[in-house]
């Protein structure tokens, strides 16, 4: 992906729950590219394309989603463009960063994700 995106890419990394050891998850990997090319211009969606990514959504004005099929996974990556060092790419570092080194508030995290996942199910 980084050579197909180059020079867009500024870092990459693995975000999420299957990024953190040991925490539940669905079968989703979650993954974040740095930019220093933004906003995220839309003819860079033909170079996603060629590593088989296609545009999801754009929840907001800092971030636009893309998805790639892994398996019969129709979902299988969701690829994060955020622009690089921006307060969202360090926000889910950070999150990522604390899950990973307090067991305690992951373990509160899963609680939490099992909890909701009972109440709404699939949704």
């Amino acid at each position: 992906m980084q050579a197909a995106l180059a020079p867009f890419v500024a870092a990459i990394e693995h975000i999420g729950s299957t990024a953190i050891w040991g925490l539940d998850a669905k079968p989703t990997v979650n993954l974040m590219l740095g930019t220093s090319h933004w906003p995220w211009g839309r003819s860079l969606d033909k170079r996603l394309q060629a590593c088989g990514y296609v545009f999801h959504k754009s929840p907001n004005p800092r971030w636009q989603v893309y998805i790639k099929p892994r398996a019969e996974l129709r979902r299988g990556f969701h690829l994060h463009v955020v622009e690089a060092e921006s307060v969202h790419w360090h926000q889910h570092l950070h999150f990522r960063d604390v899950l990973r080194s307090q067991p305690q508030e992951a373990e509160a995290y899963a609680s939490l994700k099992r909890d909701l996942a009972q109440q709404f199910g699939l949704d």
